[in-house]
């Protein structure tokens, strides 16, 4: 497995071997580690939103859905109260994922944008 941090606030993983799911191939994850991400509390709680693992996978499936809906179906989420965990079948999807997250985080009014647009079901 090989990692690359180069999209702050994601770690991502290429396997050498693909992760086997509900019938589908993964070769890539993406992952927050939602404790060690503390500067964005602040806008999770104006939104009512938590900023754990399940409260950044709702804002992520709402930035997909918002920009870049057609990778969508190339996506597993498996997130857990501390973590945002996403399994990927292709690398470009990965590296077009943690682009838009890594953009999103560095833009405090484009991250409020999405946050404010987070259906009530999709809240951490």
């Amino acid at each position: 497995m090989e990692t690359n941090s180069n999209y702050y606030p994601c770690d991502i993983d290429s396997f050498d071997e693909a992760i086997l799911l509900n019938g589908y191939s993964y070769f890539c994850r993406l992952s927050i580690d939602a404790d060690m991400v503390e500067n964005y509390d602040l806008l999770f709680e104006k939104y009512e939103n938590y900023p754990n693992g399940y409260g950044w996978e709702g804002l992520i499936k709402t930035l997909i859905r918002e920009t870049t809906p057609d990778i969508e179906k190339e996506l597993n989420f498996d997130s857990e109260a501390g973590n945002f965990f996403c399994l990927i079948s292709d690398e470009i999807s990965m590296i077009k994922l943690a682009t838009l997250i890594s953009q999103m985080c560095a833009n405090p009014d484009v991250m409020e944008t999405m946050l404010s647009k987070v259906p009530n079901e999709l809240r951490g």
